[in-house]
């Protein structure tokens, strides 16, 4: 299975701890909209609780790259505020 496939699976089972598994342990999400950066672990705190909420969803998911080492994902998020924006991991 690809790490595409895998992020998606555990993207619909709203499952944090597998999303987090897609992850090199490194990586870092950097905040356009602050300029700030979360390491994974504080991501996965974050971003566990929005996993859950049903007001955040995504479409056009595609996955843009993938290899063995990287994978590029592309979609569209909507969040609880009713925002949405362009989403690429």
């Amino acid at each position: 299975m690809s790490v595409f496939q895998k992020f998606n699976f555990a993207w619909e089972a709203k499952d944090i701890n597998a999303l987090v598994d897609c992850f090199h342990p490194e990586w870092e999400f950097h905040m356009h909209s602050s300029g700030k950066i979360i390491k994974l672990e504080e991501w996965k705190t974050f971003f566990g609780a929005m996993l859950k909420n049903p007001k955040v969803t995504r479409e056009n998911v595609r996955c843009s790259y993938e290899n063995d080492d990287i994978m590029v994902l592309h979609s569209i998020g909507t969040f609880p505020n009713g925002s949405k924006d362009a989403i690429m991991y």
